[in-house]
């Protein structure tokens, strides 16, 4: 459950995006996470960060956070499929997104969080890569 500061500060962001669609935001949630922060709040933060960088073009920096946070969470599938999609659809390498996606996929096998989602984005990245047999497994 998100804390009440955390629901300020993400309204805060949305504020500014609201006011200024072309303003970029990184500085302003860097300096939000510049501020103590429960952990899963902070991750909330850096993940607001990745998507902003995203939104402005930065992909070699949000690469680097992306590795950090599978650095981070070596277990969580979400942190590999999330790098998988960055390798998708910003920073296009179908074959290391495969890779990641399938890091996923084998970390989502122990505990089933986040296997429809690696899946799904399996099948997309095997789709634009014509690689049938995968679409098929």
């Amino acid at each position: 459950m998100p804390s009440d500061r955390l629901k300020e500060a993400l309204l805060q962001i949305r504020a500014w995006r609201k006011a200024d669609r072309e303003r970029d935001l990184s500085a302003d949630i860097e300096s939000l996470l510049s501020q103590p922060w429960p952990a899963m709040d902070a991750g909330t933060l850096r993940g607001e960060l990745i998507g902003e960088l995203h939104l402005r073009g930065n992909h070699a920096r949000a690469e680097a956070l992306l590795l950090a946070e599978v650095e981070r969470e070596p277990a969580e599938p979400f942190r590999s499929l999330s790098l998988a999609e960055h390798y998708h659809y910003y920073d296009v390498n179908l074959q290391r997104a495969l890779v990641h996606v399938a890091t996923a996929i084998a970390k989502a096998r122990t505990d089933g969080k986040f296997m429809v989602q690696a899946l799904g984005a399996q099948a997309r990245i095997a789709i634009e890569l014509k690689n049938w047999p995968l679409v098929e497994a």
